[in-house]
């Protein structure tokens, strides 16, 4: 999702350039809220200037942010360091299912906010398996022998969604020391990315492959349903440069997004032998 508002500020670079305002002086927020975790996915950074010499945008790291819930602003901090990432300390702003938030910032002199729910969480969350073997390969081609390793095993993700609503995936391993797959390479998984994001989707199935993953070891999956905020700005990441057009938002006197997200209530484990 870092990477998505990445792909956001480019394109806002350049569809910017025709309005009358100062892009300079506009702030992109990149705000993400998880029902039951601790809020420490906030980010604000400028806006890059279109013909302007940065080519990355930079992070604002001394403004005054809020989540107002229930009528009560709850103040947020710097997460650290120069990375424009904001999280709440304490405890006692809790992400609900259903309730609705709101962010406050006042950046450039602009009193800029947004707003989002929190969707439903996943109803009957399940897998078919909990785990994918792989099998040690060797093809002979006389000269060579080449060694590899192989699965044919998937994994079926099912739950309910009479309403047809959109969601995302994510596999991430969490082992301390990560050990990849394949060593040849013939039949992929040679990759070093260790996590799996899946693009949104809109129905009640999703099948991990053996080949989306790349290491061994025990997988967290995760599925969260996703909010209409989320789904604007991701349908909107990739313009043609022909038709320019500024990507939708629901950041008022900013760009960016602010959205709410809700994973199933179990802790779901694959493992890769």
């Amino acid at each position: 999702m870092r990477q998505l508002l990445s792909l956001f500020c480019l394109v806002v670079l350049f569809a910017s350039c025709e309005k009358s305002d100062d892009p300079a002086k506009k702030v992109v927020l990149d705000g993400y809220i998880y029902a039951g975790e601790p809020i420490d996915d906030i980010r604000l950074t400028k806006l890059i200037p279109f013909g302007g010499e940065d080519s990355t945008a930079e992070p604002i790291n001394d403004a005054l942010v809020f989540i107002d819930w229930r009528g009560t602003k709850y103040p947020l901090v710097p997460a650290g360091g120069d990375s424009g990432f904001y999280k709440y300390p304490g405890t006692d702003l809790q992400i609900l299912e259903g309730e609705s938030y709101r962010i406050e910032f006042d950046y450039f002199g602009r009193d800029t906010y947004a707003e989002t729910s929190i969707p439903p969480a996943p109803r009957n969350f399940s897998l078919d398996s909990d785990s994918i073997r792989f099998e040690a390969i060797e093809i002979d081609l006389g000269f060579f022998v080449f060694r590899d390793t192989l699965s044919l095993d998937n994994v079926n993700v099912r739950w309910d969604n009479p309403a047809q609503d959109y969601f995302y995936l994510t596999v991430e391993n969490i082992e301390s020391e990560k050990r990849r797959i394949s060593q040849g390479g013939l039949f992929g998984g040679g990759g070093f990315d260790f996590r799996v994001f899946s693009e949104p989707f809109q129905t009640d199935e999703y099948i991990i492959r053996s080949n989306d993953v790349t290491h061994y070891g025990k997988h967290i999956v995760n599925l969260y349903r996703i909010n209409q905020e989320y789904l604007d700005l991701y349908e909107t990441r990739v313009q043609d440069s022909r038709n320019l057009q500024e990507p939708l938002t629901n950041v008022v006197n900013g760009l960016g997004v602010f959205a709410g997200f809700n994973g199933q209530s179990d802790t779901i484990y694959v493992v890769l032998k």
